[in-house]
């Protein structure tokens, strides 16, 4: 899986690099005169509009679920890079609009094909801030629902950005080949299709799921029951996500991203931790509700990983989601051998993940908690979080080199996580880490 995961990235870094380069080389083909001429004004508003236009349409590729790319490349990932590119786009085009402005618009004024790119540019500069901050988790708003659902409704006019931006690259006067404008069209014409289909055929693929029983694990934390139709639920589930949406205006019906804490059967579970407007209200939620369910995604899962390689996880809260799912299929439990390390405020909290610790006293599995809060009663050793110290006794030096690592937890938790393994020598290929946020 550490192979995969990483081919994968190098494999759409170089999509990323090579086909901008193709498609901005067809405009210069038989027309370039020398390096230098690169740097003029007009080739450098070919260069930064050519880019924009490949980069910004590939956007609605990235965020469509397209099997066949989530494949290869996990969709949290896909998602995250989604957002990180946005600031690459962002700056051609904002770029290509200087250089077209000090070379041709206040000399020659607005055409009917500078203005669609105009258009275009208003359009992507209102969304691209609420974009970042909200759906990509890059300011305090990320968990609050009524921002994010109108963030994620405003989030839908990019396409009519797109549109308006093929419109513009398809009547330039530098695509001034047919052969030119045919590939540039199709390539939009084809990113905007895959659009369509996720937001009008995909949602009909959803699989119907009904809410079965909502039970408090502990504070803050919720475990939410759904019957599935059977045979229709895939049974890899371990350690992956899916897109979850109520048929009801409590919570509300955006869809949200939640793990997967079941594995493989009639009955769907997530467990989520209040963390904003919509978790905060999904427990008000009616029994027998309706739920469109879409997934499962992700590679956080050990299913390539050669049977008999330990598999170490290391959970911070409720990062604990994911291993429960891995945990509770026994099929991985004979293949593999599992540790867990959780790192937990209290005694209460443990309370979500019984399954782990009848599993562990068992013998199936090997658990170690660490607390970072006193408990209720005080009663329970306080251990501090996982540290560097912790992480040498959990893997030990002799299985570092062969052993894969799962992290899932808070931003900062992953971070102190992977800086201490990175200390111990444990190798950057064996980690694998599901991120709580895109």
């Amino acid at each position: 899986m550490a192979g995969r995961r990483s081919g994968g990235a190098v494999m759409l870094l170089g999509i990323y690099i090579l086909l901008p380069l193709l498609f901005t080389s067809l405009y210069f083909i038989g027309n370039l005169y020398s390096f230098a001429a690169l740097f003029e004004l007009y080739n450098l508003s070919i260069i930064t509009g050519a880019l924009a236009y490949i980069l910004f349409m590939a956007q609605f590729l990235l965020s469509a679920r397209l099997r066949f790319i989530e494949k290869r490349f996990p969709q949290d990932k896909l998602l995250a890079f989604h957002g990180s590119m946005g600031m690459v786009i962002g700056g051609l085009v904002l770029s290509h609009f200087i250089i077209k402005y000090i070379e041709i618009l206040r000399y020659a004024g607005p055409t009917l094909q500078s203005s669609l790119g105009i258009a275009a540019l208003i359009i992507f500069a209102l969304l691209t801030p609420a974009a970042l901050l909200v759906l990509q988790g890059r300011g305090k708003y990320r968990s609050k629902s009524p921002p994010y659902a109108r963030a994620k409704t405003r989030h839908n006019f990019f396409a009519l950005a797109g549109g308006l931006a093929v419109a513009h690259v398809y009547l330039a006067t530098s695509t001034w080949t047919l052969t030119l404008k045919l590939i540039t069209l199709a390539w939009g014409i084809f990113c905007l299709a895959a659009y369509v289909w996720h937001k009008l055929i995909r949602p009909k693929q959803a699989i119907s799921l009904e809410l079965s029983g909502v039970e408090e694990l502990a504070p803050e934390v919720t475990s939410y029951r759904f019957k599935t139709p059977a045979g229709e639920v895939p049974h890899r589930l371990s350690g992956q996500f899916g897109y979850f949406s109520f048929e009801s205006d409590i919570p509300g019906k955006e869809e949200h991203p939640f793990t997967v804490a079941s594995s493989g059967s009639d009955e769907l579970e997530i467990i989520v931790k209040n963390s904003g407007d919509y978790t905060e209200a999904m427990p008000k939620a009616a029994l027998n509700t309706k739920v469109a369910f879409d997934g499962p995604y992700g590679h956080f899962h050990p299913h390539r990983i050669p049977a008999g390689t330990p598999l170490y996880f290391i959970a911070g809260g409720i990062g604990i989601t994911p291993f429960l799912s891995m945990i509770r299929d026994a099929e991985l439990r004979r293949q593999y051998p599992m540790r867990l390390i959780w790192s937990v405020r209290n005694a209460e909290d443990v309370k979500a993940a019984q399954d782990a610790l009848k599993l562990a006293d068992k013998g199936e599995i090997e658990l170690k908690l660490r607390y970072t809060r006193q408990g209720p009663d005080g009663s329970e050793q306080v251990l501090g979080r996982i540290d560097r110290g912790a992480l040498a006794e959990f893997i030990p030096e002799a299985e570092r080199k062969n052993a894969s690592v799962f992290i899932c937890g808070p931003q900062g938790f992953g971070k102190s996580i992977r800086t201490a393994l990175k200390e111990l020598k444990v190798s950057k290929a064996a980690l694998h880490e599901e991120k709580f946020s895109w």
